[in-house]
């Protein structure tokens, strides 16, 4: 059987003209004649028949692994961009929370951390709180204030532990309804006329249009929609602070 000694310098060109079923010999000899600097550790070596498929398959899973190596750096630079964005709803509640929180206060918190204690071994919302800080937002600033507490809450949002057997969000909204509608420091005429006939969260959604393909109440749709206006939203909180607060 006939055999090919190659050296690195035309190795590419002989792997291109090859058929499969071809074998070969390699040697390290050019390799290290061509080193630069680089100590050469003596060690016996041998040659070594190369069958053309093992050896191609060899080639094709180290640039798969090289190619899933770059996608997961990639990746990763992404999701590093994505938490340094300011605008980001988690960064965004803390802003939120730099708003309702004193004037003096050391450490801000976002509206949902503000209204959090511990009763016990459970934790537990002060879902009347909520509504009152939610209610010293203007029209443009409030849905998406809402919509960051929803985020803020994740699964909990739809536990049945608060007013008349509500979840935390429908009793915030049953406050928000029941302050924003009385004269005096939460009055909101904005809000009142929000959740006029809505008695809870999927009513808010659908009368706002924020459902899915099939009309069905979707957070996923008011999350979206607060995010394409996250831009003017923090325009607004900027203006109404005298851009301070606590993302800059």
């Amino acid at each position: 059987m006939d055999y090919l000694i190659i050296n690195d310098e035309n190795l590419s060109e002989i792997l291109m003209g090859m058929n499969s079923g071809e074998e070969m010999q390699l040697t390290l000899k050019a390799a290290k004649e061509n080193s630069i600097n680089i100590e050469i550790i003596e060690r016996n070596t041998f040659l070594e028949n190369v069958d053309f498929d093992v050896l191609r398959k060899r080639i094709l899973k180290i640039i798969t692994f090289g190619v899933a190596s770059l996608v997961a750096i990639n990746m990763v630079f992404n999701v590093k961009g994505d938490l340094d964005n300011p605008l980001r709803m988690e960064k965004m509640s803390i802003e939120l929370g730099s708003m309702v929180s004193e004037i003096d206060s050391s450490h801000i918190q976002t509206i949902l951390d503000k209204n959090t204690y511990r009763s016990g071994e459970y934790i537990v919302y002060n879902q009347e709180g909520i509504a009152k800080d939610l209610l010293t937002f203007d029209s443009s600033i409030f849905d998406y204030a809402l919509c960051s507490v929803c985020n803020d809450m994740g699964n909990s949002m739809n536990n049945n532990v608060g007013i008349h057997g509500m979840s935390n969000i429908d009793s915030v909204i049953y406050f928000l309804k029941m302050y924003s509608g009385m004269k005096g420091k939460y009055f909101n005429q904005y809000v009142s006329n929000v959740f006029s006939n809505v008695d809870n969260l999927n009513d808010y959604l659908v009368k706002n249009g924020f459902v899915d393909s099939k009309g069905s109440p979707s957070m996923d749709a008011f999350k979206s929609a607060c995010d394409s206006n996250a831009k003017n939203v923090y325009d607004s909180i900027k203006s109404q602070t005298g851009n301070k607060g606590a993302i800059l």
